[in-house]
């Protein structure tokens, strides 16, 4: 059946990037040498676990509604 949903209550934020803005990311960061520091690779959108499990459940076409 391969259910999913929140972990917890879903109110939880998440700031998830695309692995091509974290791969260009990071090759910028290796080529730009007076750069220095941490840097934080994030969306500047987040959203709650709820609605990313929703609309990862509608793209993988599987429920996403039982709490982990």
């Amino acid at each position: 059946m391969f259910v999913g949903g929140p972990p917890g209550d879903g109110k939880q934020w998440l700031s998830w990037i695309h692995i091509a803005d974290a791969v260009a990311l990071i090759r910028y960061l290796l080529e730009t040498p007076d750069l220095h520091g941490r840097f934080n690779l994030t969306s500047p959108h987040p959203v709650q676990m709820a609605e990313f499990t929703r609309q990862l459940g509608k793209v993988l076409k599987r429920p996403s509604w039982l709490p982990v």
